[in-house]
């Protein structure tokens, strides 16, 4: 894609995209007045505080201060830079862009290297594809995911491949192709012997499964070793284009059934994501074979409101789906967990039991905390009364901290039946053990908020009270963002006179943006702002309401306030000086000091109150 697009064209491309609509892929959103609302995908929250307004185009987040337009929404969801957002937004409306390379000079490096970075990887693995199918180097890593029971058509659907045996191979097949090789181990595709510094091929014989982002680009590489030899697994470094813990193995390819579903299926590995895929099982995501993160559970969350745990079922397994439950409970996801027989991984169990077998259990998943009491159990001989009663004072602590009080009241009757007593008596013991658990964390959380506030010097909040000169500005900014003949008016009365830095730089494009013959649309004049800050600040303002009839006094007040202020600025350091002046006895140049300040209060115009 060429770095320079006109900028008709960019308009063109986020005209043609329906802010809603798009943002509604990756937010639940609900109409909630002139606005839709959502939770914020961008930090977490239980009430919503995300903002989109259709009438606008617009998105503002009141929790965060995250805003901007559909590019500014893009760029933030998917870590991407402008031009990838544009080509992004120019597939989704079926709008060609320019593919000539002639202004390529014109990039920035950063454009440049992450161009370069995409192509290689893009190109590796189409090599790793044809040396596994095409060549007799892959005839081993055929034969172990054809052991696997992986048939040929979700071989190709992964996009399998094979790296050789082969300390340089890929190195030289980069190098024949003009790339940089510092670049290319800056983007984990290489590495270098710490002696003589000597690039060499990270994967080695390895079967390969390519990682991509959320759009489908390959970013980074899996590799499960074939035969002897360690790391079993190897995935590339971070680098870039590749921060572990917000990818997620096959969302681009699952994305689309997890939505229709509002469903979720997690695995560990990409073994258990391909063999689940191939027994039907289209919305599972890998978390990348490392602890599943609070950027994850996000992403999750974006696309669906439920998630089924299937990891394997080994005592790391257990544990590691355990942790992952919190996290994703912490991200207000609904969990379950699938539980499965024999110690068993999810891609040993369908190859053991079937498809048909994996499917009943995926429907059979339990809720966490029956999967909680059902791995307590192995910590206890429940034959033994004391082991047993520490057993069930342990669930108690579990089934305490649940919010819901049916789901509270079904595990004490689970418990009461079980083991034959009293439900009451378990009622009781349960209510006990919560209070005991709310005033533990009462005090803690008190003796945190002390703490904080004797570290911090503070001890009451303290309301910031804005001065009137920067409502002022503020409003003006709004004004300036929503009609062009009142932005005419502010610029003749007020220029670049406007006191705070934030807004005179809004101002300052604002003229611009004006003086360029472009109407009135603050989804359009965020798409000419390059810093961030400005982009949230814009969209802020932009989501304000402004009067249907502006009086023209209003309007004038506005303006005055802003002029006034380095009059009053003046004025108060002229009386610091004044006072300094008799404290000292120098009542003569106190007396000239106060004339100064008389003449600046005459220059004062008067504003309606």
């Amino acid at each position: 894609m060429s770095p320079r697009i006109p900028e008709e064209l960019i308009d063109q491309i986020r005209t043609s995209i329906n802010i809603v609509d798009f943002i509604g892929q990756y937010v639940h959103l609900r109409k909630s007045g002139r606005s839709y609302m959502g939770l914020c995908p961008f930090h977490g929250e239980k009430t919503p505080s995300f903002s989109v307004l259709e009438d606008k185009q617009i998105f503002h987040c009141f929790g965060c201060g995250a805003g901007g337009n559909v590019f500014s929404f893009v760029m933030k969801i998917e870590n991407i830079l402008f031009p990838e957002a544009i080509q992004l937004l120019a597939d989704r409306a079926g709008i060609s862009l320019p593919h000539d390379h002639a202004d390529d000079a014109d990039e920035s490096e950063e454009q440049r290297e992450r161009r370069k970075m995409y192509d290689a990887y893009e190109l590796v693995s189409r090599l790793y594809n044809h040396l596994l199918f095409q060549t007799p180097h892959g005839n081993q890593a055929k034969e172990y995911f054809e052991k696997r029971n992986i048939d040929h058509a979700t071989a190709v659907e992964f996009q399998l491949g094979f790296a050789p045996e082969s300390w340089d191979f890929v190195t030289q097949f980069l190098v024949k192709r003009g790339y940089d090789l510092a670049l290319m181990q800056k983007a984990g595709l290489l590495s270098r012997r710490e002696y003589d510094k000597k690039p060499f091929d990270l994967f080695r014989n390895r079967l390969m499964f390519p990682i991509a982002d959320s759009q489908g680009r390959i970013i980074a590489f899996g590799g499960r070793m074939i035969g002897e030899g360690q790391p079993k697994y190897l995935n590339s470094p971070e680098h870039p284009l590749f921060n572990k813990s917000n990818i997620l193995f096959n969302l681009h390819r699952a994305r689309n059934e997890i939505r229709k579903k509002r469903q979720a299926i997690l695995f560990e590995g990409y073994m258990d994501v391909i063999a689940a895929w191939q027994a039907g099982i289209k919305n599972g995501v890998a978390s990348l074979g490392t602890s599943f993160t609070e950027s994850q559970a996000k992403i999750i969350k974006r696309n669906a409101d439920h998630v089924l745990l299937c990891y394997d079922s080994d005592h790391a397994g257990i544990e590691a789906a355990m942790k992952a439950s919190e996290v994703l409970l912490h991200a207000e996801c609904q969990v379950r967990i699938v539980t499965l027989e024999d110690g068993l991984d999810p891609d040993d169990y369908i190859k053991k039991y079937g498809a048909e077998a994996f499917q009943r259990q995926v429907i059979n998943a339990i809720s966490v905390t029956a999967f909680k009491m059902q791995n307590l159990r192995r910590h206890y001989d429940l034959s033994d009364e004391v082991q047993r009663l520490q057993y069930i004072n342990t669930v108690l602590e579990q089934i305490s901290s649940l919010t819901n009080a049916v789901e509270r009241d079904h595990y004490l009757r689970t418990l009461a039946e079980e083991f034959d007593y009293s439900l009451d008596a378990l009622k009781q013991e349960q209510r006990k053990v919560y209070f005991q658990q709310k005033r533990a964390g009462g005090r803690d959380k008190l003796a945190k908020k002390w703490n904080n506030s004797i570290n911090n010097g503070v001890h009451l909040p303290v309301k910031n009270l804005l001065p009137a000169h920067y409502n002022a500005e503020k409003k003006l900014i709004v004004l300036m963002l929503h009609n062009e003949t009142w932005a005419e008016e502010i610029l003749a009365k007020v220029g670049g006179n406007f006191n705070v830095e934030e807004f005179a730089a809004l101002a300052a494009h604002l003229y611009n943006y004006y003086m360029m013959g472009n109407a009135a649309d603050p989804s359009k004049f965020i798409s000419g702002l390059e810093d961030e800050r400005l982009i949230e600040a814009a969209s802020k303002l932009a989501v304000e309401e402004i009067p249907e009839e502006l009086m023209s006094r209003e309007l004038s007040d506005y303006i005055q306030q802003v002029l006034n202020y380095p009059i009053l600025l003046q004025m108060e350091e002229l009386k610091n000086e004044q006072r300094r002046l008799e404290r000292e006895g120098d009542s003569l140049k106190a007396a000239q000091i106060g004339i100064q300040i008389l003449q600046l209060r005459k220059s004062i115009k008067p504003v309606s109150t």
